[in-house]
């Protein structure tokens, strides 16, 4: 179960976001990206908010991604939410079980002390 939502949340959040940054927006800049296809990069900005989506639906039935316990499933969960919003793409106000899940996850010591949140 574990292996089976961190990878869901690699191709649902992670990946689609990262393709979502390089194709549908300028990304980073345009000596580096040298070819971008916005059509592609929009609708894996729309992958990742069905993915959001997802995941809200999950956590309304249990604590953490993958059961009763922290693991590496809610780990890449957080990473993906992280680079969403590093590229300004915002967990949609309904996921309301997404986004409480998510302040629980960034009152931990070690998701509080990525660079992502202290810069802040």
């Amino acid at each position: 179960m574990i292996h089976m939502m961190s990878k869901r949340a690699e191709l649902e959040l992670l990946d689609a976001i990262s393709v979502y940054f390089h194709h549908g927006t300028p990304g980073l800049g345009p000596l580096v990206e040298q070819y971008q296809n916005r059509e592609w990069g929009l609708r894996q900005r729309d992958k990742a908010l069905r993915g959001m989506h997802y995941f809200d639906d999950v956590l309304r039935k249990r604590a953490y991604v993958a059961g009763d316990a922290f693991s590496m499933a809610d780990i890449t969960v957080i990473a993906g939410l992280i680079f969403a919003d590093i590229v300004d793409l915002a967990v949609p106000a309904e996921c309301t079980a997404l986004l409480a899940w998510y302040e629980r996850m960034k009152m931990r010591p070690s998701v509080k002390s990525q660079p992502a949140f202290v810069r802040r």
